[in-house]
């Protein structure tokens, strides 16, 4: 295995800091390929609406007695302006909701009605959106140009600085350096991301 040196740690650091969150590290619709010079990685797209951060930090006082997850998404609609979108099959199989709370996020509110109402949140183009069923992650590929590390980097000898001795043999200080040290393969490039990201394997291939 090659080390992480130079530019390539810093691609490679690059790509780690993207997967920090464990559920995208995790995703095993992850991947990672090569496409020319550039490194091509898949995930789940981790960055949010800001309109829809910015709703759910607003903080709100709600009192449901068993009401039903329909009367809860217009209430929050009419109260927040927030687009909440409720399933068809949710309505129907959803559980009613009972809750009181003061002064509280949006978001932790959301939290709670979604584990009340035993139904999954989803985020998705501008809406708060209500289902049974998991919403699948929207999928991001980045590209990262790796031409500069796929070159040959050719070394330069200096001046030899042997020590010359009385016997004529002298002493070498450093060893003769290779004529060019090589690039990393797509191979090798692409190994190493993996094995920084996720080291125990199952990627999409």
């Amino acid at each position: 295995m090659r080390m992480l040196t130079g530019a390539v740690g810093a691609m490679v650091a690059m790509v780690v800091l993207w997967f920090g969150s464990p559920a995208i590290a995790a995703d095993a619709a992850s991947s990672v390929g090569m496409y020319g010079n550039h490194l091509l990685v898949t995930a789940p797209a981790v960055e949010r609406d800001p309109t829809i951060d910015r709703l759910l930090r607003q903080r709100i006082s709600v009192e449901f007695d068993a009401v039903t997850l329909t009367d809860v998404a217009d209430f929050l609609r009419k109260t927040t302006t927030a687009n909440i979108v409720v399933a068809p099959e949710a309505i129907e199989a959803a559980g009613v909701v009972t809750l009181k709370v003061s002064d509280m996020a949006l978001g932790n509110v959301i939290d709670w009605v979604a584990k009340l109402a035993k139904v999954h949140i989803g985020y998705r183009d501008e809406a708060i959106y209500f289902s049974l069923e998991e919403l699948p992650a929207r999928l991001e590929t980045r590209s990262y140009d790796v031409s500069d590390l796929r070159l040959a980097v050719r070394n330069f000898p200096g001046p030899d600085l042997d020590i010359p001795d009385s016997t004529g043999q002298g002493s070498r200080l450093m060893a003769p350096l290779p004529e060019s040290t090589p690039a990393p393969s797509e191979d090798e490039l692409v190994d190493l991301v993996k094995k920084q990201v996720r080291p125990t394997g199952g990627w999409r291939e």
